[in-house]
């Protein structure tokens, strides 16, 4: 694993400015962002921003609102490749389905 990152080594008020900020941004336009951390009084740098923007983007993936109260993870196992799910259907609802499907047959 990494180091932890600038941001994630400051104060906590700066990072808990940080994370609301990048969340009302909706992950995009680093140079906004950076302006509204400065008129907040938090001064970050852009590739910095990007570093720790890339880890929360990462992290709040794998939360769920009360809605999506299950999360499946999905492994490809000749990739590699890891996909999250988010389903308000419950964990059994979700595994039965899963044992249930048939690949070769057709859907209709």
């Amino acid at each position: 694993m990494g180091r932890n990152t600038t941001i994630e080594r400051g104060p906590e008020h700066e990072r808990i400015a940080i994370d609301r900020c990048i969340r009302e941004h909706r992950y995009m336009g680093l140079d906004d962002m950076v302006a509204d951390l400065a008129a907040q009084g938090v001064s970050v740098n852009r590739s910095s921003l990007h570093r720790y923007m890339v880890k929360l983007r990462d992290k709040d993936a794998t939360l769920a609102t009360p809605e999506e109260g299950t999360i499946v993870t999905i492994v490809e196992r000749a990739t590699g490749e890891v996909r999250l799910v988010k389903s308000a259907a419950s964990a059994d609802a979700i595994a039965t389905l899963i044992m249930t499907f048939r690949p070769n047959r057709p859907i209709s």
